[in-house]
């Protein structure tokens, strides 16, 4: 089942794929002609909090560190298992933006604090080609967030977010822990076409499920 939803988002992927044509930067000293497309792709959505708690591996608090683009195979069985997919010789490198993050706080998962980790999402820009992925989570140096994330169990490959418009929310000002703030607070979705709500108890109730809170305070 896995294995079929990780081949229908990659083909949406790929027929979603658009070539919006190139964009001639001459203006500008030192940039090549660059081409530049737009995608979307199919992913879960969930219908709560709840839902989308069940369906994430980790859930953590961390402060977003540096970016990079990166080409990833994002194809994890052996070739001969490919070829029963249909998908051929099907060229399995998607340009990535790859986000290192380190951890502040752990609600689910194993991660602790001070772990850095790394996540990853379509789009980018490299060698000459600018991927602009419709749905990212707009993640930026120094944002303090809390991220619900998906991990695919594959050594040395980023994991993801669990759906990029639902699962991640700014924290309070940097320093300040989840004990110091209310518990009916409201942490702000980065994505306003997020439709759930998550609160500083929801938190408190997903750490007393899964784990044990990681902290600095």
């Amino acid at each position: 089942m896995k294995k079929l939803l990780v081949i229908a988002i990659i083909l949406s992927f790929t027929i979603l794929l658009t070539a919006c044509g190139s964009q001639n930067h001459d203006g500008f000293a030192g940039y090549d002609e660059i081409e530049t497309r737009f995608i979307s792709a199919s992913f879960p959505v969930y219908e709560s909090i709840e839902h989308l708690s069940n369906n994430s591996t980790d859930i953590i608090r961390v402060i977003v560190l540096e970016e990079r683009s990166e080409f990833i195979n994002t194809w994890l069985p052996p070739e001969n298992e490919l070829e029963d997919t249909g998908m051929g010789s099907y060229d399995a490198y998607f340009l990535f933006t790859v986000h290192r993050l380190e951890v502040v706080e752990t609600f689910k998962g194993y991660a602790v604090q001070g772990d850095i980790i790394e996540i990853k999402q379509f789009g980018g820009q490299a060698d000459g080609l600018r991927i602009v992925y419709l749905d990212a989570a707009p993640l930026s140096y120094g944002d303090d967030l809390i991220l619900f994330l998906r991990d695919h169990g594959a050594e040395g490959i980023p994991t993801v977010l669990t759906n990029p418009l639902q699962s991640a929310y700014r924290f309070a000002p940097l320093g300040e822990g989840m004990r110091s703030l209310d518990a009916d607070s409201e942490l702000e979705s980065i994505n306003a076409q997020n439709d759930l709500t998550l609160t500083i108890n929801d938190l408190i109730h997903i750490t007393n499920l899964f784990g044990h809170i990681q902290s600095n305070d």
